[in-house]
């Protein structure tokens, strides 16, 4: 689940977990938050067809979510997150 600038919370099933990820600090940054949950779901799943663990592909979400806070846009939102420069 996402929690904004929170970051993001998880339960697993069998054994029961459950866990808080703190936000990237690039989250406070003020911007549009359109997507932010999208990016955070598509890194997140990624991650875990990638074979990472559950807490690292969390992270790497809330990381990107709090990134593409500082994207206007689709265009160039691939080239943003990945730290490049993107054309505007």
């Amino acid at each position: 689940m996402t929690l904004g600038p929170r970051g993001a919370a998880y339960f697993t099933g069998r054994p029961v977990r459950s866990a808080r990820i703190a936000s990237d600090p690039a989250s406070d940054v003020e911007g549009d938050p359109t997507g932010c949950g999208d990016v955070l779901g598509a890194s997140v799943v990624a991650s875990l067809a990638a074979g990472a663990p559950l807490e690292e592909a969390l992270r790497l979400g809330t990381r990107m979510g709090a990134r593409n806070v500082t994207h206007r846009g689709a265009t160039g939102l691939r080239d943003h997150l990945l730290g490049r420069l993107s054309p505007v």
